[in-house]
């Protein structure tokens, strides 16, 4: 009897850098899918969907989806 297996690459920072993952506090307004960029909410001190258009507030890529009753969030951290 023999099994097949089948091995799909994921490498989701597509580079060779190790990714870190960090928590947080989460402040987010929405469901968010994993992946998403994540800056601070100055005013909350939250991890929040990055608005687009402040550069270089991203800190983060989200990597698990999360929705807006999640607490804490788990990130990558951007940065080698």
């Amino acid at each position: 009897m023999t099994s097949k297996e089948t091995f799909t690459h994921y490498q989701p920072l597509g580079n060779s850098d190790p990714a870190h993952t960090a928590t947080a506090p989460g402040g987010l307004s929405a469901k968010a899918p994993a992946m998403t960029p994540l800056m601070l909410d100055t005013s909350t001190r939250k991890l929040v969907a990055w608005d687009g258009t402040t550069d270089g507030a991203a800190v983060g890529i989200l990597a698990v989806d999360a929705d807006q009753t999640s607490t804490t969030l788990t990130f990558y951290k951007s940065g080698t």
